[in-house]
């Protein structure tokens, strides 16, 4: 059976593949093909971007993770169709808001390149002002985060294994919330995908317009 994958949106700040509305019994049913949904991390739990001021320390913190959750829920997808009676040949990418977003991305990095045939965007692009932004605005709301947990992001430079042992011991429930302080009106969430030179290699319109998009219908 073909296969529709959806990805939820919420300004890539918040949402969930549980929620109720994203039910897909009916869809399934009546279209007769699977619907698949996956997790995928957002917020500072999916963005956070700080690698440029933690020298040796990049990975800890290099932004994009939740774009990575999507490609490897992608790939397991691709991987194990045929397990549950889908067709790994006729996999289609569906969503809204920073899901659509989200569609646009991973038909236009390289690092999934092939795994689906096709992508449906509703109210999302890439090129959209809420869907990226610059290395260094994300590096600057990384650090207010940072200081807004009392983690000092001053020591970054100096001592990152520090800075990132105390982010550590903050709750999920505080960084989530002193994380929107961040937050400068509509259009402008303080989390947001990066140019980050490989699972986005350029600019979102350069993207558009350069991306190899011969093997999508």
């Amino acid at each position: 059976l073909p296969i529709l994958i959806w990805i939820y949106g919420g300004g890539f700040m918040t949402g969930s593949a549980t929620l109720d509305i994203y039910n897909a019994e009916i869809m399934s049913a009546v279209g007769n093909v699977i619907v698949a949904s996956f997790q995928y991390r957002v917020g500072a739990f999916g963005f956070l971007h700080l690698s440029p001021v933690m020298p040796g320390f990049e990975e800890e913190a290099p932004g994009n993770v939740g774009l990575w959750d999507q490609a490897l829920a992608l790939r397991w997808l691709k991987e194990n169709a045929r397990a549950f009676g889908g067709n790994p040949e006729w996999m289609t990418l569906f969503g809204e808001s920073a899901g659509s977003s989200s569609v646009n991305a991973q038909l236009m990095s390289p690092v999934t390149r092939g795994l689906v045939k096709r992508g449906m965007m509703q109210s999302g692009t890439m090129n959209a002002p809420w869907s990226h932004m610059t290395s260094e605005k994300a590096v600057e709301i990384g650090k207010a985060l940072v200081n807004d947990c009392n983690c000092n992001a001053s020591l970054l430079p100096e001592n990152p294994q520090a800075v990132m042992a105390c982010m550590r011991q903050v709750d999920a429930k505080t960084i989530s919330v002193q994380q929107w302080n961040s937050y400068s009106g509509i259009l402008s969430f303080p989390s947001a995908p990066i140019i980050d030179g490989a699972f986005l290699p350029a600019d979102p319109m350069t993207l558009l317009k350069t991306a190899d998009l011969s093997g999508y219908d």
